[in-house]
């Protein structure tokens, strides 16, 4: 499409504008959106790209709306469980690629930012290190608490945090100096814990809740870490539980497209939660992947792109990873 000329300026002459005057997220939160406020505009005061603006391009901005960017969000959680045909780390890895598409669409991962999506997905999304995995295992027969205990013994004993202070009670208050992998560790916990909640009862309705307290858990149990996605994953998942269990109870998760108004708004962490849990579930959900998305089953069969996304991005990446600078 044709958003990444506008996202992809408009996030770069931020990001420069910010150096220059040596803002950063960090110090100066409120100075760098007061710097995306001048580019961007104000929504939804101005929820165009005025001519004569900082960018601006000779044909209107394709989606006024919904933001530019989204395009490969546009489809429901259900038809990627079905194009995955059900296989939950295959799903996983479908709903990363078509989210983080979205996100690198949006600029969103530009510059400051890239690394922090780079892990996110890597650990979440394509299971790097085998974390996922191995945190389900290791809790197989546990809780969503037990989860996050192990993800974080798992950052400790990889060195992603350490104690940064012990109290007289033994409560430990960790630190880290590397956030972005400190993310990915969080967002790959996330996913273990609906995988073994929704593993052990076989219905995706708790998606949801799970995402909406494990940040919590972690919270509590590293004395005050950012949680998961700097606690847009439970925000989104507090939201989405509302959404899916009152206002909108009969549609449940799997009904959701990715750009909707409540999953869309993490950095892409949340969805693939979704989606391996509404592989996972057997059949408890009004809407299920059989009878949404049928077809979506049979066009999978019909197109090998699709089958086994998670072992072609591993052999992708084993072809390149010669090519790339560190």
């Amino acid at each position: 499409g044709r958003d990444p000329a506008l996202t992809w300026t408009m996030v770069a002459l931020g990001q420069a504008v910010s150096e220059v005057f040596n803002l950063n997220p960090e110090t100066d939160p409120d100075g760098c959106n007061m710097v995306r406020g001048a580019i961007y505009g104000r929504y939804p005061q101005s929820p165009e790209l005025p001519p004569g603006g900082p960018v601006f391009g000779f044909l209107r901005q394709s989606n006024v709306v919904d933001g530019l960017g989204r395009g490969y969000e546009g489809i429901m959680i259900n038809h990627i469980v079905a194009l995955a045909n059900k296989r939950t780390m295959d799903g996983v890895a479908l709903t990363t690629i078509l989210e983080q598409g979205a996100q690198w669409e949006m600029g969103n991962t530009l510059g400051w930012f890239e690394r922090y999506h780079l892990l996110g997905s890597a650990y979440q999304g394509f299971n790097a290190n085998n974390l996922v995995l191995d945190l389900v295992r290791e809790n197989k027969e546990g809780t969503i608490g037990d989860v996050a205990y192990s993800t974080v013994g798992r950052a400790v004993e990889d060195g992603i945090i350490k104690v940064q202070k012990t109290f007289p009670s033994g409560y430990k208050i960790y630190a880290t100096n590397d956030f972005p992998l400190w993310n990915a560790y969080g967002c790959a916990g996330a996913l273990a814990a609906v995988i073994v909640n929704v593993g052990a009862s076989r219905a995706g309705q708790s998606a949801s809740t799970v995402l909406a307290y494990f940040g919590d858990l972690l919270l509590a149990e590293t004395g005050g870490l950012p949680d998961p996605d700097a606690g847009r994953l439970e925000g989104t998942g507090i939201g989405f539980a509302f959404y899916t269990h009152t206002i909108y109870g009969g549609a449940g998760p799997g009904a959701y497209s990715m750009d909707h108004v409540i999953p869309r708004h993490t950095s892409g962490f949340l969805t693939p939660c979704i989606t391996a849990a509404m592989c996972l579930d057997s059949g408890t959900q009004l809407f299920t992947p059989e009878l949404t998305s049928g077809s979506f089953f049979k066009i999978r069969d019909k197109i090998p792109l699709l089958q086994e996304p998670l072992k072609k991005v591993a052999e992708s990446a084993e072809e390149i990873k010669g090519e790339l600078k560190a």
